[in-house]
């Protein structure tokens, strides 16, 4: 595997891999540049200052670290931690408190599915410290079983849309003209009636084509209810994303910039940035470390994500993960989110 500029990770001896991870390691505790002394007393290569100066360097042209200023120590740039990552990194488990913890936090909870999501990002932003993200995703297999039109007030209309995961939507809905009860109670027999035999481009499809008379108020309907549960891609991202601990990250010194932080804030009040950070891992298997990559850098700057998928259902997969400073403990990190992805999931699967 080459790393970005063509350097090869089998280039880097044994020394300059002691030596980086040790400038890494204290950087993600400190936030502090990390001198040659400090270096060597931490490693105990038994060798001088200068020695570990000269490796330093040598890891600064193939642009692994940089100085930020003359006579200070070395930071390690977003390549060098993403060397970091893929070749240095060793996991570190979870204290049976830990565990005992999150647990706990999702024992018995009976509500929908929602619920427990937002549970599970409220106990993993606790834990860590730091911002914590969970997608709730309507896959192709995801099935509606139910849907309600309940009229609010003239021209107003609640549309509900109920998921086999266990999920409900709800959406308000201003009509052109006014809809009667009566005609909402007939509207709501036929589509759940429909329902019990169709999957959901079937109801939709019989419902153009059996109700004409009414199909501007139908299309306009079930625009809300479902076209967005057919196409993932246009469900309004609120409903979608839970955040909890965002305040978590205001404590973090990489954010007393402003300019930073307006970054980091505007991409928690539109939610895009933060649904691809999270569907980066849906298709994946294990835990998907985001580092450097064009949504972060772009809009996010210095932040890093550690995300992973779990079930929701038969072949209906959401995802969960923490975002932070691209200063996070990645080995702890990523063993919490794993293990709360993985308590989620089992707890879904035991509440449907």
């Amino acid at each position: 595997m080459t790393v970005n500029g063509g350097f090869n990770p089998s280039d880097l001896n044994e020394r300059g891999r002691i030596i980086l991870r040790a400038v890494v390691d204290m950087y993600l505790e400190h936030a502090e540049p990390v001198g040659s002394r400090t270096v060597a007393k931490h490693t105990r290569l038994g060798v001088s200052p200068a020695t570990i100066r000269n490796v330093m360097a040598d890891l600064e042209d193939v642009g692994f670290l940089y100085q930020p200023h003359t006579s200070a120590g070395r930071l390690p740039t977003e390549k060098g931690l993403r060397f970091y990552i893929n070749h240095l990194l060793e996991k570190k488990g979870l204290t049976d408190e830990e565990k005992e913890v999150i647990r706990s936090e999702l024992k018995g909870i009976t509500e929908d599915v929602g619920h427990l999501v937002k549970k599970a990002v409220d106990v993993l932003a606790r834990v860590s410290g730091q911002a914590a993200l969970a997608l709730v995703s309507h896959g192709a297999e995801d099935e509606l079983i139910h849907i309600e039109f309940v009229k609010l007030r003239p021209n107003k209309i609640l549309v509900i849309s109920v998921f086999n995961s266990g999920l409900a939507h709800t959406r308000t809905v201003r009509t052109r003209r006014d809809v009667d009860e009566e005609r909402l109670r007939r509207i709501n027999q036929y589509l759940n009636d429909k329902l019990r035999y169709m999957d959901i481009k079937e109801v939709r499809d019989a419902v153009v084509r059996e109700m004409m008379e009414d199909k501007r108020l139908f299309d306009h309907l079930m625009e809300e209810a479902l076209d967005k549960a057919t196409n993932p891609k246009v469900n309004a991202p609120e409903e979608k994303v839970f955040i909890g601990g965002a305040v978590n990250l205001l404590n973090q010194p990489e954010f007393k910039d402003i300019a930073r932080l307006r970054h980091l804030l505007q991409a928690f009040e539109d939610k895009k940035t933060l649904i691809e950070i999270l569907e980066a891992a849906v298709d994946g298997d294990s835990v998907t470390i985001i580092i450097g990559e064009k949504e972060l850098a772009t809009l996010i700057p210095g932040c890093g994500a550690v995300v992973a998928s779990y079930e929701e259902g038969p072949g209906i997969k959401g995802s969960l993960g923490i975002l932070g400073p691209m200063r996070m403990d990645y080995s702890k990190i990523m063993s919490l989110v794993e293990y709360t992805a993985s308590e989620l999931g089992k707890r879904i699967r035991e509440s449907n």
